[in-house]
């Protein structure tokens, strides 16, 4: 016994030692801020430099550890990047139950390139595990065009919050109800409420790739940066990833009921505490239901969460306003069915909003179309990885209508006079032709070399191989033009100043 204790005794003080030698470590780190009245230090001493005040960092430059930790072999704890006291707080976006969103500006530096920022600040009694499992689920999701999109966080000091990227325009509610006359009055409202319902499927269709599941998708969740073709669904506290989960039990919700809102759940929680993918179809079925009545609260005639869950489970359903269009409505149907094994997947949903977007943004009717033709036209654009020819942006798509309705009538007048042969007339036109085409190809060309294509849901080139295939398909656009200014500009048989031209038409007038 004397000589365990001996031994126990003679481990302790090695282990204090350690721990001495540790600290002592850690603390000789730290510069020495010498006074005005202290001594010069001597040659042998190490010159450490002093560190900036804190004052004078930017966020981004702070440390990622504190020293101030109890036990030496604990990981240090993360100094958060951000604070509170970092941003300039511009305008309230949306306060819910868990986080309040505002629009702000960082006060020193940028975060990531972005110096306006979306932010949102956990209320009181909202735990680290639950900002932290959102800002996991966040970074899981990664980058998708209709997905907010994570800058940087702050779990480790109370205020939490959530740095996103900026958003112009606030929530899809709000601005469906602030802008309900003049949208009402847009003979195109269904046209644009349908390219809205699109993205937001694409990215309920993202969430559903990467197994997780959103249990909060609502109206005043989706935010707009750009109406109708930049909006994001956000709002990630109640969300689930299902990869984590041990079990198919693991998809009953585990929340009380008085934190999920149940005008957006649908029956088979509230009979069997059952959510999954299929759960969020119906919520979006109930996100189509709020975009066409102007953010109307679902089930308005029900006062109490009783006489919600009651009727839900009754089969009671909203009605939709009759100046929803026979597609949408017929989606918000299927969304709504129930059981929920007979809903539709989002990847079904993508599908159809698809093809009426297609049929909307035509230039004939969708019958005229030969299924031949829009097959051939997915097949490119999944061989040659061309997503601008199945989901086009704005400026790519001004591009060609103007291409369509200006410059198409101008092909066959230019096909009889090079026919025809030494028409002079036709000089003029041909340079704007050409000189507009070339102009327009060099930031098609630069958007496919350097833009960042997403993978979903029509993915785009990512190698250098694949971009160069891709430009090559685009190139003869450029090298056309490119030829005919050019033989508009130096050949005899169209410029009249050319000393030939000027003798043949001489000979000519004198004959």
């Amino acid at each position: 016994m004397i000589i365990l204790g001996c031994l126990c005794l003679n481990k302790y003080r090695s282990m204090k030692k350690t721990i001495r030698d540790l600290r002592q470590r850690r603390s000789g780190v730290i510069p020495r801020i010498l006074s005005q009245d202290s001594p010069p230090p001597s040659p042998n001493v190490l010159n450490i430099p002093e560190l900036p005040e804190r004052t004078t960092e930017s966020p981004l430059q702070r440390q990622q550890t504190k020293s101030s930790c109890r036990f030496p072999w604990k990981p240090p704890l993360q100094v958060p990047r951000f604070t509170k006291a970092d941003l300039n707080l511009i305008q309230l976006i949306k306060a819910g139950r868990e986080g309040v969103f505002y629009k702000g500006r960082i006060m020193r530096g940028t975060c990531r390139g972005h110096s306006l920022v979306t932010c949102k600040i956990g209320k009181e009694g909202i735990t680290p595990k639950q900002m932290e499992n959102e800002v996991s689920i966040m970074r899981k999701l990664a980058y998708h065009k209709n997905v907010m999109q994570l800058l940087d966080w702050n779990t480790a000091e109370e205020p939490y919050m959530l740095i996103m990227e900026f958003i112009s325009y606030g929530t899809l509610r709000s601005f469906v109800q602030k802008h309900k006359d003049e949208l009402s009055a847009d003979p195109e409202l269904q046209s644009q409420f349908t390219i809205v319902s699109y993205h937001i499927a694409l990215a309920m269709e993202h969430l559903r790739s990467k197994m997780v599941v959103h249990c909060d998708l609502a109206l005043r969740n989706i935010l707009v940066s750009r109406f109708p073709w930049e909006v994001k669904v956000a709002e990630f506290g109640l969300a689930r990833d299902l990869t984590r989960m041990r079990s198919r039990r693991s998809s009953r919700k585990k929340q009380h009921k008085e934190r999920v809102p149940l005008r957006w759940y649908p029956p088979e929680y509230f009979r069997n505490n059952y959510y999954s993918f299929k759960g969020d179809v119906w919520a979006f079925g109930i996100v189509l239901w709020e975009m066409q009545s102007f953010g109307t609260l679902p089930y308005p005639v029900l006062n109490t969460s009783e006489q919600v869950v009651y009727n839900v489970c009754a089969g009671y359903k909203n009605t939709v306003p009759s100046t929803c269009r026979p597609e949408i409505e017929q989606i918000i149907q299927d969304c709504w069915s129930d059981p929920y094994t007979s809903r539709p997947s989002f990847t079904d949903i993508v599908k159809i909003l698809e093809n009426i977007v297609e049929s909307d943004g035509a230039l004939l009717p969708e019958h005229l179309y030969p299924p031949e033709l829009r097959n051939l036209l997915h097949w490119y654009a999944a061989e040659f990885k061309d997503p601008m020819m199945m989901d086009p942006p704005a400026w790519f798509k001004s591009f060609v209508f103007c291409e369509a309705l200006v410059q198409l009538p101008f092909f066959p007048v230019a096909a009889y006079a090079f026919l025809k042969g030494g028409c002079k007339w036709i000089r003029t036109p041909a340079i704007i032709y050409s000189a507009h085409v070339a102009t327009t190809l060099l930031p098609i060309l630069s958007h496919v070399l350097f833009y960042n294509f997403p993978l979903a849901p029509h993915p785009g080139p990512q190698t250098l191989n694949e971009r160069l295939t891709l430009v090559s398909i685009y190139a003869p656009y450029l090298i056309i033009p490119v030829m005919i200014l050019l033989t508009m500009l130096f050949s005899s048989t169209y410029n009249s100043t050319s000393p030939k031209g000027s003798a043949s038409s001489k000979s000519k007038k004198q004959r």
